[in-house]
C-alpha cells in the first residue's frame, strides 16, 4: 500500500516556480499578446498604468530608494515590464563598464536592477534569459544549478542520475539559494518559524497609498513565504530526489533525513512529512528504526549535508545512533 502511495514520481510543486523549465536548452516560448487597437481600451490602459508604475520605479531607483524599488520591480511591475524597463533604461550596453571594478552609484543602481530582474526570472524558470542579467561572480553558482536541475529532469538519464542531479541542486539551493532566488521585497524570516511581510506594501495598502491597479498587480504575485526560503525550495528538490530511488535505502532515508533537518526548527509541519516518508518508505534501515524509536529526527546526524548521498559515515548498525 506504500509503495503505491509514496510511488517513485518527481513533485512539480508550483512553488519550485518553473524549475521544469530547465529541462532543456529549447528556445523559451513567449507570450503572445494581442495587438493595441483604439477598440482594446484595456490593453491601453494597462501599457499606460505600466507606465506610470515604471516612471515610479525610475523615481526610486534615481533616489536611492532600494526597498520602494524592490517593490515596484518586484510585486508591481509584471516580469515583462520589468525586462523592458531595464532594457531601456539600464541595458548592459549602456551602464555596464568593462571593468566590474569600477564603483559609482549609477553603475551600481543599474547592477542591482539587473540583478533583481535576473532572480526574478529565475524564479520563474526563465533560466537561459535570467543568465545574461546575472552578476558575472555568481554565473559558476548559477551555471551549476542549472546544469544540476536540468540533470534531475532529463529522463533520459537513469533514476539514479536523475536524482543526483535533483540532490545537487538541493545543496547549491540550501547555501546559496538566497543569491539565485531572492525576492528582495519578499516576506523576511524573523524567528521560530514567523514571517514579516513587506513593510512598504503593509504601509501602501493599509494607508491607502497604492491605487486600485497598484492593489491589484501586487496582489497577484505569487510572493509567498515559500519564494524565500531556500531550506524549503532545497528540500523540495531533495524530496524529488528521493522519489527516484527505492525505499529501504541507506542513501533514501539519508537525503529525507537531511531534508527534514533543514526544515525541523523554520517549518516543523513540512518536516514532519520528511519524518514520515522516512519511517514509512525506510523502516528496515537504521536510520528509519532510529527515527521511529525518536518519533523525529536524531538531535544530530552522522553525516555532513555533502556526504549524504555518498554514505562516507556510513550508518549500517545500531551503534551508529
Amino acid at each position: 500500500m506504500f509503495d503505491s502511495f509514496y510511488k517513485k514520481t518527481v513533485f512539480l510543486a508550483p512553488l519550485l516556480l518553473g524549475l521544469s523549465a530547465c529541462m532543456s536548452p529549447e528556445k523559451e516560448t513567449e507570450e503572445n499578446l494581442p495587438a493595441v487597437t483604439p477598440k482594446n481600451t484595456e490593453i491601453r490602459e494597462h501599457i499606460e498604468n505600466a507606465e506610470v508604475f515604471e516612471s515610479k520605479l525610475k523615481e526610486a531607483l534615481s533616489d536611492g530608494d532600494s526597498a520602494l524599488a524592490s517593490y515596484f520591480a518586484e510585486y508591481v511591475l509584471s516580469v515583462e515590464e520589468l525586462l523592458e524597463f531595464v532594457e531601456k533604461y539600464y541595458s548592459e550596453k549602456t551602464w555596464l563598464p568593462g571593468d566590474p571594478n569600477t564603483i559609482d552609484s549609477a553603475t551600481e543602481t543599474a547592477r542591482e536592477i539587473r540583478y533583481t530582474l535576473a532572480r526574478r526570472l529565475l524564479r520563474e524558470g526563465r533560466w537561459a534569459k535570467a543568465r545574461q542579467y546575472f552578476p558575472e561572480d555568481l554565473l559558476p553558482t548559477f551555471n551549476a544549478y542549472v546544469s544540476a536541475i536540468q540533470r534531475g529532469y532529463n529522463a533520459k538519464l537513469s533514476d539514479t542520475e536523475r536524482a543526483r542531479g535533483f540532490w545537487d541542486a538541493a545543496l547549491i539551493v540550501r547555501t546559496d539559494g538566497d543569491a539565485l532566488f531572492l525576492a528582495a521585497a519578499g516576506p523576511t524570516y524573523i524567528s521560530g518559524g514567523e514571517w514579516e511581510e513587506n513593510p512598504i506594501l503593509k504601509l501602501r495598502f493599509s494607508e491607502n497609498i497604492a491605487s486600485e491597479e497598484e492593489r491589484s498587480r501586487a496582489e497577484s504575485r505569487d510572493i509567498s513565504r515559500f519564494v524565500n526560503d531556500r531550506r524549503f525550495r532545497a528540500a523540495m528538490l531533495v524530496q524529488n530526489a528521493a522519489s527516484l530511488l527505492p525505499n529501504n535505502d541507506d542513501r533514501t532515508a539519508r537525503l529525507l533525513c537531511t531534508a527534514g533537518v533543514w526544515l525541523r526548527y523554520r517549518d516543523p509541519k513540512t518536516a514532519d512529512s520528511f519524518y514520515k516518508s522516512v519511517v514509512i518508505r525506510c523502516p528496515q534501515t537504521a536510520i528509519g528504526k532510529h527515527c521511529q524509536e525518536l518519533r523525529w529526527f536524531p538531535p544530530a546526524l552522522e553525516w555532513t549535508d555533502e556526504e549524504a548521498w555518498s554514505g562516507v559515515s556510513e550508518i549500517d548498525s545500531s551503534e551508529s545512533f
